[in-house]
């Protein structure tokens, strides 16, 4: 799981050029998702709240990855 951890850190530091690389691996129905889960998660982490996004972030990249591996970062 540590590159789907590495993948899920870059993204909520805020790389639009990780986000754009994961978007190319990914279908198209999870892109939508896939930017507010990480939109959610730095609210959450700027209002020092649970990670709830962060973990459903995570979910959603573990379920990508098992489907078609992403590449590592």
């Amino acid at each position: 799981f540590h590159h789907i951890e590495t993948w899920r850190d870059r993204l909520l530091e805020g790389s639009d050029q990780v986000l754009s690389a994961l978007l190319e691996q990914v279908p198209a129905e999870n892109a939508q998702t896939l930017r507010q889960l990480v939109r959610n998660a730095g609210k959450e982490a700027k209002l020092g709240k649970p990670p709830a996004s962060s973990r459903k972030l995570f979910k959603l990249l573990r379920e990508l990855d098992e489907q078609n591996p992403l590449p590592p970062l």
